[in-house]
Parts: structure tokens; sequence; C-alpha cells
């Protein structure tokens, strides 16, 4: 089946949340960068403004708690910045081409996209498939994956595709 699609920001980010979902660890890490660190550093916000008689405003302790309630707020826009950078260099802004093509079969996956040449991933390399409503991701290391948004596939291809990764890829 060939497959062509453009990939954008908003699939990217939602591949990049489906593989940091793959682990607890990783789960835990996402939840406190997101969600717990800025929570935290919002409350001691409110107690430095409701007990700022028990503090002196510019003491070293109270400068210090400051700057780490910042930082803490910053997690999760830093967070986004990581990923907008991982997206541009995957697609530098000179190259504003973001359609790939490719083709899957029973040899695997051979997929190119504009800023690289064609490449080839045998289902053998293939170790794990990751998949929710968005995107779906082929591992093909570690912490390596190729994502294609579902958007890109018919019906018919997803059920090809289900059929080709159920023949293929065998659970490690």
């Amino acid at each position: 089946m060939n497959v062509d699609c453009i990939l954008t920001f908003e699939s990217y980010k939602e591949a990049l949340r489906l593989d940091k979902n793959a682990t607890l660890g990783s789960q835990i890490a996402q939840f406190v960068v997101t969600k717990a660190a800025p929570v935290l550093a919002f409350a001691c916000i409110l107690i430095l403004v409701f007990a700022h008689n028990l503090l002196v405003p510019f003491s070293p302790g109270a400068l210090m708690v400051l700057l780490s309630v910042g930082y803490c707020l910053s997690l999760p826009f830093i967070e986004r910045s990581k990923a907008r950078q991982q997206f541009a260099s995957i697609f530098p802004r000179e190259n504003t081409e973001r359609n790939i093509k490719a083709r899957i079969d029973a040899e695997g996956i051979e997929i190119q996209t504009p800023c690289s040449s064609l490449g080839m991933y045998k289902w053998e390399s293939i170790s794990e498939i990751m998949q929710n409503e968005s995107v779906i991701l082929f591992y093909v290391g570690k912490s390596r994956f190729l994502f294609f948004p579902l958007s890109a596939f018919t019906p018919a291809q997803c059920t090809e595709l289900n059929d080709l990764v159920a023949r293929h890829v065998v659970k490690r």
C-alpha cells in the first residue's frame, strides 16, 4: 500500500505524547513537568502572597523560592519549545515541504521524507508498534520511531496495515 501524507506539528506532538506514555516512568515525568510542578509553583506564590508579613521581601531565601517557582511555572513552555525545536530540525524552515511518501508491504516500510533519502525498514527491525486515535508509531530502535497520522490511511488501508502488523511484528 502507498501512503502519502503531510506531517504537521500537531501530529508530531501527538506522536511524542504517545511515545512519552510508553513507560510508567515517562508518564510520571510528563505529569510532574506539565501538571504537578506548575501547580505547586502556583501554590507557593499564593503562600508567599498571603504570608508576606513573615518574609523579608528581598531576603535570599525568598528570592530563591521565587526563582524556583518561576522555573516550575515555565516547565510546560520549555517542553513545548523543545518539541518545536525537534520538529524544526526534522523539517528546517528553508524546506517547507512536509509531505512524506511511504510504501508499506510484506517486506517492511519504505519511507521518503523531503529532508532525507529513501529509507527501508524491514519488519524484523520494527520492535514495537503503538497506536492511539490520531497516530501510529513504528519503533525502529529503543527510542527511535517512524510515525504516521492515521488520517493518512483509508479504512481499507487500516485493515491491510493491521493484517501486515499481525503477520510480521513479533512481540518481544
